[in-house]
């Protein structure tokens, strides 16, 4: 008779033992060095005196197998999104070891000015490239958004561009899905938010909360009701609709006349 050994299953999802935030001795570990980048006055200021960005930063230089301290200075975070210098992803695809060295090839004038990032992947011998125009970032918007680099270096921010472009659609593992800080100014998010008159209105007459109502509901009027001194209850102070409605000693109450007058 064979004997069958059943396993339990479970639905648990598999965790990377080498993960900075699932491994307890890995995790206590990255808290003490991150204390030590927190306590230097060589990193960011966004990071000096913030260890929990500086878990976060040590744990992306983990994930893309980077020095910490390289990532640190070459990092930045755009409308809540973290992201890195765009001479530090052209490093990190020419150390991949997938392509040959990225080149840059430029030409044409004005609008029609155009770079061409080219690189030959290794395994395969294709040449792979991608290409961006003045004409492409003006009908993007990058070119005329408040203090962009595009009017005053425009061959830098095509090569930059061109090559963050080609990261994205041969290697893009190689950033994990990170963008680069060019591409999240030029990507500033649009309020789609439908304007709102009554909000117009708010900002003339602050705290009026009226001009939210399409068909405000008068406030009712409040009668202030009259109060007595009741000599039957030790010169407490009574209101009116008590005297009139509840009260039970109205024969013998020393104010009789004035309850007639309130009936």
């Amino acid at each position: 008779m064979q004997n069958t050994q059943i396993v339990p299953q479970t639905n648990a999802l598999p965790i990377a033992t080498n993960s900075l935030f699932f491994n307890v001795e890995l995790f206590e570990h990255v808290q003490r060095v991150a204390a030590v980048f927190a306590a230097s006055k060589t990193v960011p200021v966004q990071y000096q005196g913030n260890v929990a960005d500086c878990v976060i930063a040590l744990n992306l230089s983990h994930r893309l197998n980077i020095d910490p301290y390289m990532l640190m200075q070459n990092s930045c975070v755009i409308h809540g999104k973290p992201g890195i210098e765009a001479k530090l992803a052209i490093a990190l695809v020419d150390n991949s070891g997938l392509f040959t060295p990225l080149t840059y090839i430029l030409t044409g004038k004005g609008d029609a000015r155009e770079c061409i990032c080219r690189a030959t992947r290794k395994s395969d011998k294709v040449v792979c490239e991608e290409k961006i125009t003045i004409k492409m970032a003006k009908d993007a918007g990058w070119y005329s958004k408040t203090g962009s680099w595009w009017p005053k270096m425009p061959d830098r921010m095509l090569r930059y561009r061109s090559a963050a472009w080609f990261q994205k659609s041969y290697c893009p593992g190689v950033l994990m899905g990170l963008q680069t800080a060019d591409e999240l100014r030029d990507n500033e998010p649009v309020d789609v938010t439908p304007k709102n008159d009554a909000l117009e209105k708010l900002d003339d007459k602050p705290g009026d909360l009226s001009v939210y109502e399409t068909n405000p509901t008068p406030t009712p009027k409040v009668k202030k009701e009259r109060r007595f001194s009741c000599a039957l209850r030790g010169g407490d102070m009574i209101n009116e609709s008590f005297c009139r409605d509840a009260c039970k000693n109205v024969e013998s109450c020393a104010y009789s006349e004035e309850k007639k007058v309130i009936k």
